[in-house]
C-alpha cells in the first residue's frame, strides 16, 4: 500500500515492461469504491482517450488534482499523481489499457493508499 497524509502528493506507479508507446490507446483510472453520479455512471479518476484528457467524463473532486506524464506514455508509463490528497482519496485505484476504440487489452494491478504517514515501500 501507499501511505500519505492529507495534504501530501501520491504516486499510483503503473509501467509497463516492455516501454511500449501507449499516447495512441486509452488511459482510464478508477477508484474502485467511489459512488456513481446521478446518471449512475461511475466518474473516472483521470481518463485519456483520442490523445487528450477528457474531463468531462472525470470526477470533479479530482480533476485539478490528478496528473499524468505525456511523455511518460511514449515510455510505457501511465503511473498516475494525485495532488494534495485528502482523507476522501483513501481506497483501491485500479487502471486499464486499452488501444483506442477496443475492449480492454491490459489490467494494471491495483493501488491501495490511505494512513496518517508519508511510507514509499521499497
Amino acid at each position: 500500500p501507499i501511505i500519505a497524509a492529507p495534504g501530501d502528493d501520491v504516486i499510483l506507479p503503473c509501467r509497463l515492461d516492455s516501454q511500449e508507446d501507449l499516447s495512441g490507446f486509452s488511459v482510464e483510472w478508477f477508484k474502485l469504491d467511489m459512488k456513481p453520479d446521478p446518471q449512475g455512471r461511475i466518474p473516472f479518476v483521470f481518463l485519456y482517450w483520442g490523445r487528450k484528457i477528457i474531463t468531462e467524463h472525470m470526477s470533479e473532486l479530482f480533476i485539478p488534482r490528478v496528473s499524468l506524464d505525456q511523455d511518460g506514455l511514449k515510455r510505457g508509463d501511465v503511473t498516475l499523481k494525485i495532488r494534495n490528497v485528502s482523507l476522501q482519496d483513501e481506497g483501491k485505484y485500479k487502471d486499464l489499457l486499452n488501444p483506442t476504440d477496443t475492449p480492454s487489452l491490459e489490467e494494471a494491478e491495483n493501488e491501495d493508499f490511505g494512513g496518517e504517514a508519508v511510507h514509499h515501500p521499497s
